[in-house]
This record gives structure tokens, C-alpha cells and sequence, in this order.
């Protein structure tokens, strides 16, 4: 072989290891987003399981759980407003019923009720709210598969 062909050959190598590398990053930063993306779906989503799993309808506590309910899906809600349909029935209703200040004793009864639907019908919209929030990553353009 010739020093051109050499040349040649040592380009043409060169060439294809560095789109191979490229190919490789840019999957792997795909890869990375995805995670990421992955992970503040499943963080948020979480954040709420925890509060009302742990909520106590039933205590002294409840009006606390409730209003802790309410904080942290309005934390989100300010951001991802196109989410609220999936957030909002029975939380709405606890957010009318805690109002500001304290509770009327009158409300109790209703926030304990309520409290205690939520619980119960948190596992679908759990699956609803992640649906939601992918829906709204790909409508924004920030799913890397596109």
C-alpha cells in the first residue's frame, strides 16, 4: 500500500470511529434525558403517594394532611397548569373546604371524607398524571425520541 492509500485509509478510519462516537453519545444523551424525565415524573408523583398514604382521615391530623395535600399538587399545578383536569376533583374540593385560616369543625366530616376518596382513587390517577406529564414533554418538544 502507498502513502496516499495509507492516508487513505487512516481518514476513512478515522471518519467512521468518530461518527460511531457521536452515534454513541447522542444515544446516550438521549438515554440520560429519558432517566431524568423519568425520575421528576416518578419524584412528583411520589411526593403525593407518600402524603396520602400517610394521610389519616380518620385523626386529629387530618386537616394537616390536607392541607399538605393541597400545598404540594399547587407546588406543581403553578408550573404543569394543563395537568390540573388530573389533579384537581378531590383536592379541589379539599383546598374550598381547608380554606385559609382554621377549619370549621362543621368541615371536618367532609375534608375526612374526601381525604378518604382521594386515598382510595389515588393508584389511577397516579397512571393518569404520569400519562399527562409525558404528554405534555412531547407536546413541548422535550422528548429526545422525537
Amino acid at each position: 500500500m502507498g502513502f496516499f492509500e495509507t492516508i487513505l485509509a487512516g481518514l476513512i478510519v478515522t471518519g467512521i470511529a468518530g461518527a460511531a462516537g457521536r452515534y454513541w453519545g447522542a444515544r446516550s444523551e438521549r438515554k440520560r434525558f429519558a432517566q431524568k424525565r423519568e425520575a421528576a415524573v416518578k419524584q412528583f408523583a411520589a411526593e403525593l403517594k407518600k402524603l396520602i398514604a400517610a394521610s389519616q382521615p380518620a385523626s386529629d391530623q387530618a386537616m394537616i394532611d390536607a392541607r399538605a395535600i393541597v400545598s404540594t399538587r399547587n407546588s406543581l399545578r403553578a408550573v404543569l397548569t394543563s395537568l390540573a383536569a388530573s389533579l384537581n376533583s378531590e383536592i379541589d374540593r379539599m383546598e374550598e373546604l381547608i380554606g385559609e385560616g382554621k377549619v370549621p369543625t362543621s368541615r371536618e366530616g367532609q375534608i375526612r371524607e374526601t381525604l378518604s376518596v382521594l386515598k382510595r382513587t389515588w393508584p389511577a390517577k397516579e397512571t393518569e398524571l404520569d400519562v399527562a406529564v409525558r404528554k405534555l414533554i412531547t407536546e413541548l418538544g422535550l422528548d429526545p425520541e422525537q
